[in-house]
């Protein structure tokens, strides 16, 4: 996986333009890929909690799933994937299959060699043959930008973001997914590829949110008074809560992002 910006200029609601950033899961498999698309109001860069949100969102897509290993840089903004080891160890197969057990589901890049990862290769591919042709492409050169005449730069892509997002869509899933493919695909496209998978039998290993989420947690253990606890700043409650007075539980808090609901387990486990 990794994060690119998409050189094509949109116009922000205060008038002013940017480039969205692509979170990309490129599927080494059958070269698919799982995206989300964000754009930024001020200035600021993509966030754990954003990376972290786009990949549960692909964990609980039937077409991708969790996977067995991520590959990802070594930037601090993926720190949260080692919190992955024993969550990817739900999507190995043990039919004649030998995991080795000291084998991590976290692969990192060598530093200063983003050419060895594959989605690289991708995301060249969809500026040179695809994104190119969306209205406001200015290229990836940021200091020289593609300009529509000498001395101003192109307009901005005429219409809404959300608009922006679906005709990205369309290429990646649309135009690129039906292209045929060489190298490891033998000219069959990803779609063609996926449903060679799909008919052998494959599907996707699916994993509830909030499962998930609970990974990027720390444990604490925290003692039941008049019903409820305190963290995050506020008391939460439930009825089970209401058997523990005067007990430890462990409350599980979130490391990365916000929470409306909070874990908590018994202080057995």
């Amino acid at each position: 996986m990794d994060v690119h910006h998409i050189n094509v200029l949109i116009e922000r609601e205060s008038g002013k333009t940017a480039t969205a950033k692509m979170i990309a899961f490129h599927d080494l498999g059958t070269s698919r890929v799982y995206c989300k698309i964000i754009m930024f109001e001020k200035k600021g860069g993509v966030r754990k909690i954003d990376i972290i949100t786009a990949f549960i969102n692909m964990c609980m897509d039937p077409a991708f799933g969790l996977p067995k290993v991520l590959y990802v840089d070594n930037g601090s903004e993926y720190v949260w994937a080692d919190h992955l080891q024993d969550a990817l160890k739900l999507n190995i197969s043990i039919n004649g299959f030998d995991w080795a057990s000291d084998r991590s589901a976290v692969v990192r890049a060598i530093p200063y060699n983003a050419s060895a990862k594959q989605v690289e290769g991708w995301f060249c591919q969809m500026n040179q043959q695809y994104f190119r042709h969306i209205p406001g492409w200015i290229d990836d050169d940021r200091m020289n930008p593609k300009r529509e005449k000498l001395g101003k730069l192109m307009p901005p892509y005429p219409g809404t973001f959300d608009e922006f997002v679906a005709d990205v869509k369309k290429l990646v899933h649309g135009s690129y997914g039906w292209s045929p493919q060489y190298g490891e695909l033998k000219g069959a496209s990803p779609l063609e590829k996926f449903k060679q998978f799909r008919d052998a039998g494959w599907t996707a290993t699916l994993v509830d949110p909030n499962d998930l989420l609970s990974v990027f947690t720390r444990e604490k253990g925290h003692m039941v008074t008049k019903g409820h606890i305190q963290a995050l700043g506020r008391y939460w409650t439930c009825n089970e809560l209401n058997g523990y007075l005067g007990q430890r539980v462990t409350i599980h808090i979130p490391k990365y992002h916000g929470a409306d609901k909070l874990r908590i387990t018994e202080w057995e486990g």
